[in-house]
């Protein structure tokens, strides 16, 4: 499963979902609980990815705003 972010200027949409090798993103978010190279290829990859998507399936509402800012 994955969540589905909206209204991306320029994209017709960004998808959240379970993730381990930060080589295998093209664009989309992954979600997860830490750090970690796991292919010892010197990138961090994603750590926990699924119990934390399911997490966020048990937490957050069907539908819900999201923010994102530059720092």
């Amino acid at each position: 499963g994955h969540f589905r972010i909206h209204d991306v200027p320029g994209r017709s949409g960004i998808l959240v979902h379970r993730i381990t090798y930060v080589k295998d993103l093209r664009g989309c978010q992954g979600a997860g609980g830490r750090f970690v190279d796991l292919n010892k290829d010197g990138v961090p990859d994603m750590a926990d990815s699924g119990s934390k998507l399911e997490y966020m399936y048990q937490n957050l509402p069907d539908e819900f705003y999201l923010n994102i800012a530059e720092k």
